[in-house]
């Protein structure tokens, strides 16, 4: 989940220069507006997602984001104008708060609390791994 997190959030770097950029006529400043507007659904809805998480459990709240994360990511599909492109860049950031803090809760009660410590050290900087692979992985994805 964590590297497709991860594609899904840097696929607008990909798509850009391979024409998405010509077919919805986006200037520069445009294509890095959609591409930053999305931290503002995600900073906006991550502590409200925690707490949500907190309520209904990190089983049921990952469920909740990946099926809204999969809606949201299939219309992108049908976008056809600018701002269209904004809107869901904000509905995916919306989508995908409080993935990372949820996914961490919900993989750290498997883990015995003794190696609890050891296991997120190790964890946290394997989402990095993606950064390594992204590039050659992404053009054979789309």
């Amino acid at each position: 989940m964590f590297l497709i997190n991860f594609l899904d959030r840097t696929a607008i770097g990909y798509a850009g220069p391979n024409g998405m950029t010509q077919d919805l006529g986006l200037t520069a400043a445009q294509f890095g507006f959609a591409s930053g507007v999305f931290f503002i659904g995600y900073i906006l809805l991550e502590i409200p997602s925690n707490l949500a998480l907190h309520r209904f459990g990190a089983r049921i709240w990952l469920s909740r984001i990946m099926v809204t994360w999969g809606i949201v990511a299939l219309l992108f599909t049908w976008v056809q104008r600018a701002t269209q492109l904004y809107w869901l860049r904000v509905l995916l950031g919306v989508a995908e708060a409080g993935f990372f803090p949820g996914a961490i809760l919900f993989l750290s009660l498997w883990v015995p609390a003794r190696y609890r410590t050891g296991w997120s050290g190790r964890a946290t900087p394997s989402r990095r791994a993606p950064w390594n692979s992204n590039g050659p992985v992404k053009p054979s994805i789309t």
